[in-house]
């Protein structure tokens, strides 16, 4: 599902969803606060210039977090046996995470995080 998300709708050389419908999906559409926003059932944030597209979720004893940049192609799934916490709040998991993934240095200015999501 990941490499559907990150790779436009395609998975190898079978085309499952279009690049439109899930530009669509991740469109900003209602501010959250600077620097994110709400799209079709996704957050989506700036972290070092890239538009990283998450999805939480959870309740008592489980969650997870769904993470994507989708010009770079890449992005990761955080599922854990604990109640929704600080990895799972949008935006927390990435700022740890995207530096290690795309091999960059952190941005200066860590993008701002809802308080509860």
């Amino acid at each position: 599902w990941l490499r559907l998300l990150t790779g436009g709708g395609r998975i190898g050389d079978r085309q499952i969803v279009s690049a439109a419908t899930l530009q669509g999906l991740f469109a900003p559409h209602i501010p959250i606060v600077a620097r994110m926003s709400y799209a079709l059932g996704w957050v989506t944030y700036t972290w070092d210039g890239e538009q990283v597209v998450e999805h939480n979720g959870g309740s008592e004893g489980i969650s997870a977090l769904v993470s994507f940049i989708p010009s770079e192609r890449v992005g990761f799934v955080f599922l854990a046996n604990t109640s929704p916490n600080f990895l799972t709040t949008m935006g927390n998991a990435g700022a740890l995470l995207w530096p290690l993934i795309l091999g960059r240095e952190a941005p200066a200015a860590a993008p701002t995080r809802a308080a509860a999501w």
